[in-house]
């Protein structure tokens, strides 16, 4: 009898192992964050994630006479949550009022998000309103550097719309450069699986480009 019961307690205590109850509390936790992604929205798969198809249907359907939009912005999007990249995509769209700049911005966060631009994922930013006093650029920098390292850091996936850009005072959007250009961690948050989307005013018509590292100031 004694024998059994110590190698019962051999056996229970090799399920209580450490790495046991390191894999049951990792089950624990992923079931509790998954009940709380049922009411509300969280960064995994059932609230964010990229649908092409869909993305290029509204880019045909819903957007004319912009071809360039598909052949460029499409293939970057893919490639951006297909594989491992080693910095932010940067999209900056400029053209006209009424060009499809917005729009295609919407576009892009329909296919991402599952509440779209309304996603809490989602920061949208308007130069002339968010940014209208020229004296305050150093309170605008530090605000910007603090909120786009707060959403970074609640989910990696987040998705930044500056509109405007030209009506910023220069030097505010100089506080994201870091986040841009750094291959690596920044003060300990990954902005490499993150989405920054400049959109400018112009007239000669509207035009996509896709960089690494593109920011425009203000005028003046």
């Amino acid at each position: 009898m004694f024998s059994q019961s110590s190698c019962f307690l051999q056996q229970l205590s090799a399920i209580l192992s450490e790495t046991s109850f390191t894999t049951l509390w990792a089950n624990i936790a992923k079931s509790l964050e998954n009940s709380r992604c049922f009411w509300s929205e969280c960064c995994l798969e059932t609230h964010v994630k990229f649908n092409i198809t869909g993305l290029e249907k509204n880019l045909n359907q819903r957007l004319y006479g912009q071809h360039l939009v598909s052949r460029t912005v499409l293939p970057a999007l893919k490639a951006h949550f297909s594989s491992t990249t080693s910095k932010a995509l940067v999209l900056s769209f400029h053209g006209w009022t009424g060009g499809g700049k917005n729009y295609v911005s919407q576009f892009i966060a329909e296919s991402i998000y599952k509440y779209g631009m309304k996603s809490t994922f989602v920061r949208y930013f308007i130069g002339g309103y968010h940014f209208p006093d020229r004296k305050l650029v150093d309170v605008y920098k530090q605000q910007l550097r603090e909120w786009i390292k707060g959403n970074v850091s609640i989910c990696q996936y987040s998705l930044f719309i500056f509109d405007e850009v030209d009506r910023m005072p220069p030097g505010v959007l100089d506080a994201i450069k870091p986040f841009l250009e750094y291959t690596q961690m920044v003060d300990g948050v990954d902005f490499t699986k993150s989405i920054f989307i400049f959109l400018r005013f112009e007239v000669f018509g509207l035009a996509f480009s896709i960089s690494q590292f593109r920011i425009f100031a203000g005028t003046g």
